[in-house]
């Protein structure tokens, strides 16, 4: 069921935005010391907050090397790699999204930590996608033809990955034909597009043409971002949502795939 999202980078800042995850604690589950109740996977967590704490620090930090350490070390103690993705690494992913939003990081201090996120991910992604159940859904991610920027979208990518997604990077300079032959292969849920030029824009509309004439366009849900568009272009076009700035964009992925799921639902009825 692939869906199609927009994102915006204002000025040198990229600003796709992450607002902090909120976890509820279960209602069942062991007691804590302090009266707090725990599931079972909760406590897990608990023991082993020092190394997600360290995992969340060495992304942050953009240290690759000590973050592939540390999630092949919280594996080998016994951690599941949702865990270590949910409870390490997505929490950095938090608060890199709130500075990116804050404007209180530099483009090559957040390119180290996307260095850091892909050391991670290099060993916790064969593991995850072995779990397909598991995954939020799968994302076709390019920078459309014409256009040769890659920065935003790899910022996006990191976002994504590192919140449960997997996706499938087309690069930059992707023609319309390229995004619904990999939407075919890699039966994804998603397609999300980054442009920065003017005629990005075009090239957008498109491609949702091009899903429109190959009947996929109901099935697939349409992402759109980047310097090129805002709100009101992407409406035109016929997206299903705009993401003003990259750290929003796990959150907006989620929202699209669920109200595509609500009136597939109604339809069904």
């Amino acid at each position: 069921m692939p869906c199609v999202i927009l994102w915006r980078f204002p000025g040198r800042a990229i600003s796709w935005s992450l607002s902090k995850s909120k976890r509820s604690p279960s209602k069942r589950g062991s007691i804590s010391k302090k009266g707090l109740r725990f599931s079972s996977e909760q406590s897990k967590v608990r023991l082993y907050m020092p190394i997600l704490e360290e995992i969340s620090g060495a992304v942050q930090t953009g240290n690759a090397p000590k973050t592939k350490s540390l999630v092949e070390k919280g594996l080998g103690q016994g951690l599941e790699p949702w865990s270590i993705l949910n409870d390490g690494m997505a929490p950095a992913l938090d608060i890199l999204g709130e500075q990116l939003r804050d404007y209180t990081i530099s483009l090559p201090e957040i390119m180290i930590s996307v260095g850091a996120v892909r050391a991670g991910l290099s060993i916790l992604k064969p593991l995850l996608i072995n779990d397909m159940k598991t995954l939020k859904g799968v994302v076709i991610m390019g920078t459309v033809q014409g256009d040769v920027h890659s920065l935003g979208k790899d910022i996006v990518i990191m976002m994504l990955e590192g919140n449960g997604f997997h996706v499938v990077d087309l690069g930059a300079d992707v023609p319309p034909s390229h995004f619904v032959e990999a939407c075919l292969e890699h039966k994804a849920n998603i397609v999300a597009m980054s442009g920065l030029i003017t005629i990005s824009k075009l090239i957008m509309g498109n491609i949702i043409r091009a899903f429109e004439n190959a009947g996929m366009r109901e099935q697939i849900s349409i992402m759109v971002g980047g310097g090129s568009v805002d709100a009101l272009s992407a409406r035109a076009m016929g997206a299903d949502a705009y993401g003003e700035d990259a750290s929003i964009a796990p959150q907006i992925a989620l929202k699209v795939l669920k109200k595509k799921f609500k009136k597939k639902s109604r339809q069904n009825t």
